[in-house]
């Protein structure tokens, strides 16, 4: 049933190094509440053909996450959806690197390609001013620089 309620004020989420907590339970630093149930269940391999351990039984929400896998495990469709959907995943995931750096190459070109042309703008103003001093009229200067003669006007001290 979808009630479109806000529930981040009934759930909590919970961070634990699964290492450190195994270490704490087998030195008994931790009680065996539900949370432990889980993170002992996660923290540890699980051959899903056999059944659940006894220490997990009463924890109805590992029961479920176990059956789930049994089912997922000996359904060949399943298996096969999920191999699908995980290649999908990995090619979505090399996409977006790939657009990544390909937007990261068109940015890279762009500053060179700005840094070339304002060079040149530089190299042809000072080509422009120099030839002024040397006495040349704007139009003579377009005709040896092969520039339009606005853009030699355009060019000011």
């Amino acid at each position: 049933m979808k009630s479109h309620k806000l529930l981040s004020r009934h759930w909590n989420l919970y961070y634990m190094e699964l290492g450190k907590f195994q270490k704490a339970l087998r030195e008994g630093g931790v009680s065996w509440n539900s949370l432990e149930q889980w993170c002992k269940f996660l923290s540890e391999t699980h051959e899903p053909s056999e059944p659940l351990e006894e220490k997990f039984r009463n924890n109805k929400g590992i029961r479920k996450v176990h059956e789930m896998l049994q089912e997922f495990t000996e359904d060949e469709r399943l298996r096969e959806q999920y191999r699908l959907h995980e290649a999908w995943l990995r090619d979505q995931r090399t996409m977006e690197r790939e657009r990544v750096e390909i937007k990261e190459k068109l940015a890279a070109e762009t500053r060179l390609r700005k840094k070339a042309e304002a060079e040149l703008k530089e190299r042809e103003k000072r080509s422009v001013m120099g030839l002024r001093e040397a006495g040349y009229a704007d139009e003579r200067i377009a005709d040896m620089l092969d520039i339009p003669e606005d853009r030699v006007k355009a060019v000011r001290k």
